[in-house]
């Protein structure tokens, strides 16, 4: 089964990390500077308003 809501982007940003320019996409998304950093290499947990902003995001890649 494939994971849903916040399992599936934290997945996504795990998967994808190294193609990633992280500093970017906190940008992009709004988000305090190093929030996806820290959670891509210390695994701290994001914040609901982080998950939501990187999946608009990447509903509007797509």
């Amino acid at each position: 089964m494939r994971p849903k809501g916040r399992n599936k982007i934290e997945a996504w940003l795990k998967t994808y990390a190294y193609i990633l320019n992280i500093a970017a996409l906190e940008r992009k998304v709004e988000t305090k500077r190093g929030a996806i950093q820290k959670f891509i290499k210390y695994n701290r947990k994001l914040d609901d308003a982080t998950i939501d902003a990187v999946e608009a995001f990447l509903k509007e890649l797509c």
